[in-house]
């Protein structure tokens, strides 16, 4: 664990620790809705999906997790009735052109948006496949080593992106509250790809004695649509350029 002094048993550490679906505050989520935490419980949506030919899927929270988890099932299983519900437009806080995009393509699939909707209890029989994508819940591990976390419970972060009390480390993705100008950079994998690839950049440097730059250009995506589906927004995580967003960007929450 790292003190908070720099007499610390690593050189650099960089801490990556990914969220979980936080289905705690919502009675019967846990217990009734699948989610996409781990390749388990992929694997048990994907063979829960395989097994029916027709049938209700309502996916819970409109944010980016919840508007691709319901592109992909609807573009991969046509015969299910597929539900995206929750309070906000999906894409509410992208970009105009990019929220039309993402509209076009949820249209196209055909998946039905219930807006306005909070989602208070899952019961057995609300659908035929419910799947929870409505908000994460980040380890309590970063608190209780010492490191300065938001209310989230994530490393408070530069735009480095390193741990605002303790140089020698670095967070990205789920585990990073991210400064940038407009404010705190969201997490989940469209943030995930661009702050690891800039942590390594910047460690690279310092270790080669040369400033870290700070990150340009770009960087958050969605592809509502299944495979080969376009990005509405964004760069490739292996892009020589480091992506970074410069707006705010949609959060996982619904």
């Amino acid at each position: 664990m790292p003190s908070r002094g720099h007499d610390s048993h690593f050189d650099t550490l960089v801490w990556a620790l990914g969220s979980t679906a936080d289905t705690s505050e919502v009675p019967g989520a846990a217990e009734n809705a699948y989610t996409l935490d781990s390749l388990t419980d992929a694997r048990a949506l994907a063979d829960r999906l395989e097994h029916l030919d027709h049938g209700d899927v309502m996916v819970c929270g409109t944010g980016l997790t919840g508007v691709e988890t319901a592109a992909e099932i609807a573009e991969r299983h046509p015969a299910l009735t597929v539900r995206l519900v929750g309070r906000d437009e999906p894409g509410a806080t992208l970009t105009p052109k990019a929220r039309a995009y993402l509209q076009a393509a949820l249209t196209r699939l055909r998946v039905r948006v219930e807006t306005g909707t909070e989602i208070r209890k899952v019961l057995p029989g609300t659908a035929d496949v419910v799947v929870w994508t409505a908000g994460t819940r980040v380890s309590p591990l970063a608190a209780a080593a010492g490191l300065e976390v938001d209310d989230r419970g994530r490393i408070v972060t530069d735009p480095g992106p390193r741990s605002v009390n303790h140089p020698h480390v670095y967070a990205v993705g789920d585990a990073a509250a991210v400064r940038l100008g407009y404010g705190v950079m969201h997490g989940t994998c469209q943030g995930g790809m661009p702050t690891g690839v800039h942590a390594a950049v910047s460690i690279t440097r310092r270790l080669d004695g040369k400033y870290a730059r700070p990150p340009t250009g770009p960087g958050n995506t969605c592809a509502p649509g299944g495979p080969g589906s376009a990005p509405t927004a964004g760069t490739s995580a292996t892009s020589p350029t480091v992506s970074w967003p410069r707006r705010p960007a949609a959060t996982s929450t619904g």
